[in-house]
C-alpha cells in the first residue's frame, strides 16, 4: 500500500498539476475523479521507476516521449467541455505502456534508445528495436486496460489470423481494432507481439508469417523478452545461484532503486528547493541507470566470488563493462565536453608554477583512508559509487580476461573505468591547493577529470562540502580482499 501511496501523492502534487496548468489547457485540478485511480501496485511501482530513472522523458504539460515514439504518451483523459470544472480521470492504459517501458529497460536489459511508444500509424501502444534495426520493430506491444479487454484483443486478432478479409462498416470497435494489430504486423513483421494488462497480466507471442497475407501467433515464455540471450542467460543462473546461496541480485531482477540513484534524486529535489541557479550545478551529467546496474552487477561478482561460483563471477564482471558507461564517461572528460563549460571568474585564484606547488601532489594511503571513511564509496558531486584503483588491480589478477585495463580508454572495462576513485582537491593542486583533508573529496573519473584544473566557480559546480556524502551498503568491492 506504500506504493500506491506514494503514487497517488505523486499524481496530485506533481503530474496533475503539470497536465493541468500546460497553457493549452487551463484546468483546474478540482475536476480530477479520485475513483478513478484504480492502478496496481506493480504498475505503479514501474511507472515510477520509469520516472525516476528518466527511462521517459517527460516533455512537459503531463506529456511523456521515449527515443523511438512515434507520439507522447498523455495519462489523463478529459471529459466534456460543457461540465465545470472540466472532468479527468486517469488513464490506464498509458501508465500500464510507460510502466512496460521500465520493465523492458530495468528488468530485461534492454536500450532505452531502442524503446518507443506509440507506433507508426498508431499500430502499437508501444515498440522496441534492435540496435543494429532501428526501421522495424522487434517487439509489438498492446496494452488493455483489463483481462478481459486483452482475452477480446487477442480471440479478435486470431479471427484476423484466420480471416484477413474485414468490412470495416459492418465490424465492431474491438474487431476493428485488433485488426490494424494485424496489419501493423503484417506491415513490420515484427518476431514478437506482447499484449499487457494491468498487475503484470502479460501475454507474449511469437509470430510466424508464411506468406505475405498468413501470420500465426505462438504463445511464449517472457523469457524471450530479454534484450540478448547472454543476459537471460546470465539471470537464469544467477537467480538459481543465488537463492542457494543468499547471493545479491543485481538491479534488472531486483525491484529497489539503487540507492545511490535515490540520492542523487534527492540531491536534484533540493536543487529546486534551495533555489540553486542553473548555472550552478551538483555535477556536470546525471549517472545513467547503467551505471546502477553495473554497480549492481559487480556487487553481485564478488558475492559469487567469495562463495566459489568463479564462473558466475567472471560473467557478471563481462556484463557490467557496457558500451553506454563509456560513452557516458567519456563525454564529460576534456575541454571539449559539452556538459563542462567554463567561465571566466574576477576571483579565481591564477595558476601557478610547478615548483611553486605543494610537493606532495597526492595525499598519503593513510589520508587517503581517512577521506574514504569520511565520504564513503561514493563521489561527492554525482553520486556514483566508486572503486579503488587497488581493488580493481585485486580482481583484475583472479579475473583478467573479464577485466580488460589497457593503455587507451578504449581498452578498459567501462565500469571500472567510471567507478575509479579520484582523491580531488577543492582547490585545484595548480592553484595552490594542497592536501588538507578539508580541501580534498572522494570524487568518480569523469568529476574529476571532467573539471581538470579549474575552480568550481569556474565550471558552474556547487561545492561538495555543503551537502552530506551519500551513506548507503556500498562498500566499494572492498570485502574481496579482506
Amino acid at each position: 500500500m506504500e506504493i500506491l501511496a506514494d503514487f497517488s501523492r505523486r499524481l496530485m502534487e506533481d503530474w496533475l498539476p503539470a497536465y493541468c496548468n500546460d497553457p493549452k489547457r487551463n484546468y483546474s485540478t478540482d475536476g480530477f475523479k479520485q475513483d478513478s485511480i484504480k492502478v496496481s501496485a506493480q504498475d505503479a511501482r514501474d511507472f515510477m521507476r520509469a520516472i525516476d530513472t528518466k527511462i521517459v522523458t517527460d516533455v512537459g504539460g503531463g506529456r511523456f516521449s521515449m527515443p523511438q515514439s512515434k507520439a507522447v504518451e498523455v495519462i489523463f483523459w478529459e471529459g466534456s467541455k460543457a461540465t465545470t470544472p472540466r472532468p479527468i480521470t486517469l488513464w490506464l492504459e498509458p501508465v500500464i505502456t510507460i510502466a512496460a517501458m521500465a520493465r523492458l529497460h530495468l528488468d530485461y536489459g534492454w536500450p532505452i534508445d531502442c524503446l518507443g511508444m506509440q507506433s507508426e500509424k498508431w499500430s502499437f501502444d508501444f515498440i522496441s528495436f534492435k540496435p543494429h534495426d532501428l526501421q522495424n520493430e522487434h517487439i509489438a506491444g498492446e496494452v488493455k486496460k483489463s483481462s478481459k479487454e486483452i482475452d477480446d484483443l487477442l480471440a479478435n486478432l486470431q479471427k484476423s489470423c484466420a480471416d484477413c478479409d474485414l468490412d470495416f462498416s459492418t465490424a465492431s470497435p474491438a474487431r476493428i481494432n485488433a485488426h490494424k494489430k494485424w496489419l501493423g504486423l503484417r506491415r513490420c513483421r515484427a518476431p514478437l507481439f506482447w499484449a499487457l494488462g494491468p498487475d503484470g497480466d502479460s501475454r507474449l507471442f511469437e509470430v510466424t508469417y508464411t506468406s505475405e497475407d498468413e501470420i500465426r501467433l505462438n504463445r511464449t515464455s517472457d523469457n524471450q523478452l530479454y534484450f540478448t540471450a547472454e543476459i537471460q542467460a546470465t539471470h537464469a543462473v544467477l537467480e538459481t545461484t543465488s537463492k542457494a546461496n543468499n547471493i545479491a541480485l543485481p538491479s534488472i531482477v531486483e525491484e529497489k532503486l539503487p540507492s545511490f540513484v535515490s540520492s542523487v534524486i534527492n540531491n536534484r529535489a533540493s536543487n529546486v528547493l534551495t533555489g540553486i541557479s542553473g548555472a550552478d550545478r551538483f555535477y556536470f551529467r546525471e549517472p545513467i541507470p547503467e551505471i546502477a546496474d553495473a554497480a549492481r552487477y559487480l556487487d553481485a561478482a564478488v558475492s559469487a566470488h567469495l562463495q566459489g561460483h568463479s564462473k558466475l563471477a567472471e560473467d557478471l564482471i563481462r556484463l557490467a563493462d557496457n558500451s553506454a558507461i563509456r560513452e557516458w564517461t567519456e563525454s564529460i572528460f576534456g575541454k571539449r565536453s559539452p556538459y563542462v563549460q567554463y567561465r571566466a571568474t574576477s576571483d579565481a585564484p591564477q595558476e601557478i608554477s610547478k615548483e611553486n606547488r605543494v610537493k606532495e601532489r597526492m595525499p598519503t594511503t593513510s589520508e587517503k583512508n581517512q577521506l574514504l571513511l569520511r565520504d564513503g564509496y561514493h563521489c561527492r558531486f554525482c553520486g556514483m559509487p566508486v572503486i579503488r584503483r587497488e581493488v580493481r588491480e585485486f580482481i583484475k589478477k583472479i579475473y583478467p580476461e573479464a577485466l580488460p585495463w589497457g593503455k587507451q580508454n578504449i581498452e578498459q572495462h567501462a565500469a571500472f573505468q567510471a567507478m575509479w576513485v579520484q582523491y580531488d582537491h577543492i582547490l585545484p593542486h595548480a592553484r595552490g591547493g594542497n592536501n588538507d583533508l578539508d580541501n580534498m573529496v572522494i570524487t568518480c573519473a569523469a568529476c574529476n577529470y571532467g573539471r581538470m584544473q579549474y575552480t568550481l566557480d569556474e565550471v558552474g559546480l556547487v561545492d561538495p562540502r555543503t551537502r552530506e556524502p551519500i551513506r548507503t551498503t556500498w562498500d566499494g568491492l572492498e570485502r574481496i580482499n579482506n
